[in-house]
């Protein structure tokens, strides 16, 4: 009999599973899922049982030395999401049983050692030895390995590595009672529901289905995106929970497991609790979908929707967000609250052709010195800081595109146009394609210039900035002006809120930029609006998609999806970037068409390679479809490129 085995070593050379022999002694004894140590490149190993077979390809192969623990780590059921995760978003074996079952693989190794003779070890080495002439090596004292090495080849010393045993262990063995899969398998396929709107306005709908839940002896699982935010969660819910996340120390996460194995609970945790085993899950909940934080996880890509419609398909299933997500229409349900702000949209083009050419409207701003002389503050929403500007002519809208690409070209410092994906320079022109001439000006000034022309209008007013660099607490103010981190400051003292510029929101790069623009719109309008604020939007583009589908939302969501659709984006393929990194820019270069001549025999579609000689940087962007991520993941686990998904 053979094991199939992975060793615990997280390295991508080691993404496989190797052969041992099962010893007559352990072969009733040895199942799947167990852990057991083996010989490894002369070492004594800790591995994971990932399957037994009557035979192997493999040549010289060794005997399993023991069986740590006699019973599963991980069942059947455990060990299809690891393979699931292992193949989905790029992991070895040991990343993705290390997100699955946290800390629990890993296994200490204690380095000692032994002296035989006092020759050829320096005297600062013979410090390091205690009475017993052993010498354990502490972890920044691994560099000396390589000496030591060949000083043990001399004879002097012997080089002995232990195991240390985690006692943790024993007290987990309440955890491995844990099976989910019959609980599973009771019931049906279940589809997924959005729940579109403020979390406010749901909030008495999720806590009815949570109490429901308690009563029927049934678990709830909600994940937010951040560990500040299960406080909130659980006083907006006023209910007693368990509360999980990944910088929680190892014997708390054994514990909730313990007690999830036991009772029914209310679970609020970050992205790690969907790791967790629960017995008697019956719903899950994900708040603030399309965070930038549910894509992500132990340094990887991670995909949060696929990942629950994989593991939970059988759970009831629901996702919260302000405004529609467009990553998974196809999966979901909606089960739409949908609330439309009460908002007031100005043209500022109409105020251009009128000869106002300031940064605010005359309208707004005389309802800003309205609020002020009623004792009321004023936020005011500036979608970007710094100086990233962009060229639109003020008379019809029409934005300076890249030729190549139809990217948003930016405004550098010495006036001309800069593509970011294709780094081409181009001269700024006098007129737009309809034949404004003089009115094409840069837009999107920096937080700071738009502060000095906001105090020069409100003398006598404290005006402060916010951002997420320079927020501070209990700020005194009359006008707040700052990014969207002045959703933190609300309260009822506050009359009047703005957006002064929407169409910096719009024209940033990216395939997804009108989505992103309309959930920033859709998120502060909802918030201003349900505090009953007087509402502003100001834009040069009146009749843009964007601002169309504050009001009309299905119709932006059918036309985003066409278009994404015809230029396979994203959720209708996967774009990676594969970053190469050289001082010599033809090896750099050859380098790149190389992986450009491997992907295009695989029928995988590129843009590349487009290099920065400044910097000596290349960047080669691959636009993957989904059914050729196999083949992706081989070619990268090859190589060990740096991967980003886009």
């Amino acid at each position: 009999m053979i094991a199939k085995v992975v060793i615990d070593i997280d390295h991508y050379k080691l993404n496989k599973t190797y052969d041992y022999k099962i010893p007559s002694s352990l072969k009733e004894n040895l199942k799947v899922g167990m852990r057991i140590f083996v010989p490894f490149q002369k070492k004594v190993r800790s591995g994971i049982v990932i399957n037994i077979d009557n035979f192997s390809k493999q040549k010289n192969i060794k005997n399993i030395l023991e069986i740590d623990i006699m019973k599963p780590l991980l069942n059947k059921n455990d060990l299809e999401r690891i393979d699931f995760m292992r193949k989905s978003y790029a992991m070895n074996y040991y990343e993705a049983i290390k997100l699955y079952m946290p800390n629990i693989f890993k296994i200490k190794y204690k380095t000692k050692i032994i002296k035989i003779k006092d020759n050829e070890l320096t005297e600062k080495f013979k410090e390091f030895f205690n009475k017993d002439r052993i010498w354990v090596l502490k972890k920044s004292q691994k560099e000396f390995l390589p000496r030591l090495n060949y000083i043990q080849q001399k004879g002097y010393i012997k080089i002995k590595e232990e195991i240390v045993k985690n006692s943790n262990l024993i007290k987990y063995n309440e955890v491995f009672k844990i099976d989910t899969n019959n609980h599973e398998e009771a019931d049906e396929n279940k589809i997924g529901f959005e729940i579109v709107g403020s979390l406010y306005s749901n909030i008495d709908l999720i806590k009815q289905k949570i109490e429901s839940n308690i009563k029927k002896n049934q678990s709830t699982l909600i994940i937010v995106p951040e560990k500040n935010m299960i406080k909130k969660i659980s006083e907006m819910l006023n209910l007693e929970y368990i509360q999980y996340h990944s910088k929680l120390s190892e014997s708390k996460k054994i514990e909730t497991e313990i007690l999830l194995n036991n009772r029914t609970s209310l679970i609020i945790g970050t992205k790690s609790s969907i790791m967790l085993k629960i017995k008697y899950l019956k719903s899950i909940f994900l708040f603030y979908c399309g965070h930038n934080s549910y894509d992500y996880i132990g340094g990887h890509d991670f995909n949060i929707y696929e990942v629950i419609e994989k593991f939970y398909s059988r759970k009831e299933r629901y996702y919260h967000s302000i405004a529609p997500s467009l990553k998974n229409l196809d999966l979901l349900k909606f089960k739409n609250n949908y609330e439309k702000p009460d908002v007031k949209f100005i043209s500022m083009r109409k105020e251009l052709i009128e000869g106002n050419r300031n940064i605010l409207s005359r309208e707004l701003l005389k309802n800003i010195h309205e609020a002020l002389n009623n004792n009321k503050k004023v936020i005011l929403f500036y979608p970007k800081k710094g100086f990233m500007s962009f060229n639109m002519c003020r008379m019809c809208g029409e934005v300076s595109k890249c030729s190549d690409c139809s990217m948003t070209l930016k405004v550098l410092k010495n006036k001309k146009l800069y593509c970011d994906k294709c780094k081409i320079e181009y001269l700024n022109p006098k007129r737009c394609s309809n034949g404004h001439q003089g009115y094409l000006k840069p837009v999107g000034l920096g937080l700071e210039y738009v502060k000095e022309k906001i105090e020069e209008m409100f003398i006598e007013k404290n005006v402060v900035l916010i951002d997420k660099d320079t927020k501070k607490k209990n700020i005194e103010y009359d006008i707040l002006l700052g990014t969207q981190v002045v959703n933190q400051f609300l309260d009822d003292d506050i009359g009047l809120a703005a957006i002064i510029l929407s169409d910096i929101l719009w024209n940033q790069k990216g395939y997804d930029t009108n989505e992103r623009a309309y959930q920033t719109i859709l998120s502060m309008t909802n918030l201003f609006s349900k505090r009953k604020y007087r509402t502003y939007i100001q834009t040069y583009q009146i009749d843009h998609d964007v601002i169309k589908a504050i009001y009309n939302p299905n119709e932006f969501i059918k036309n985003e999806k066409f278009k994404r659709k015809l230029a396979l984006n994203p959720p209708y393929s996967k774009l990676y970037e594969i970053h190469i990194s050289t001082k010599h820019y033809l090896q750099g270069y050859r380098k790149a068409l190389s992986i450009i001549d491997y992907f295009r025999n695989n029928n995988i579609t590129i843009i590349g390679p487009i290099s920065d000689k400044s910097d000596d940087f290349f960047i080669l962007s691959v636009k993957l479809e989904h059914k050729h991520s196999k083949i992706f993941y081989e070619w990268m686990f090859m190589n060990d490129f740096y991967i980003k998904r886009v």
